[in-house]
């Protein structure tokens, strides 16, 4: 790496590239300083001071106005590569904070990969195609520690009924999304097989 690299990074600022840009776009000082909303002097010294940052001179001065050096073009497309970049980052930070960009790590219990989040995935996808969603697998106990310490940015899962996992986080916000109902499956010849209706405590008896 060149030692003027780190003198160079310190020095050269974003807006100076702008200008510079600008002065090619327009043609001229002139046009440019107008464009920018800036005097002819505060974008003839942001030149000077590139051209010494730079050491050689980047535009070229002429009846017709200005044109860039072989030294300019290099600047110049470098400056627009930047420029770039930073519209994508902009745009990208832009649909961030919108919501239609990023990436979102989804902790899910195997009954929650079944229908739900696959179907709440395909709708996500249909309004920001951009989100990135990681699934990680895995049991409740493991889950709720994860979002805890942030590893997870939300579970879909079962929460205990004992309340224990409010009681590891004040953090932590729960919403129900359905219940769940239970069934109990026997054989044909269990001795409750034929009873219409069981409570809890007619189980008591069975393994």
């Amino acid at each position: 790496m060149s030692s003027q690299t780190p003198s160079l990074g310190r020095k050269l600022r974003f807006a100076q590239l702008i200008v510079f840009e600008q002065v090619l776009r327009s043609g001229s000082v002139l046009h440019a300083s107008r464009e920018l909303n800036l005097t002819q002097s505060a974008v003839t010294k942001v030149v000077h001071e590139l051209e010494n940052y730079f050491g050689g001179p980047l535009l070229i001065r002429g009846n017709r106005g200005v044109s860039p050096t072989g030294l300019g073009e290099l600047v110049a497309r470098r400056a627009k590569s930047m420029m770039a970049e930073l519209r994508h980052l902009s745009g990208e930070v832009g649909a961030f904070h919108d919501g239609t960009a990023g990436q979102v790590c989804v902790g899910i219990v195997i009954s929650g990969a079944a229908l739900l989040v696959p179907h709440a995935i395909r709708r996500l996808k249909a309004r920001a195609p951009g989100v990135v969603v990681t699934l990680r697998v895995g049991q409740t106990d493991q889950l709720f520690p994860a979002l805890t310490v942030g590893d997870l940015d939300l579970v879909v899962a079962r929460t205990p009924e004992d309340g224990s996992w409010r009681e590891a986080s004040t953090l932590l916000l729960a919403e129900t999304l359905y219940r769940e109902p239970l069934c109990l499956v026997a054989g044909v010849g269990h001795p409750l097989a034929d009873r219409a209706a069981i409570a809890m405590a007619d189980l008591a008896a069975f393994p």
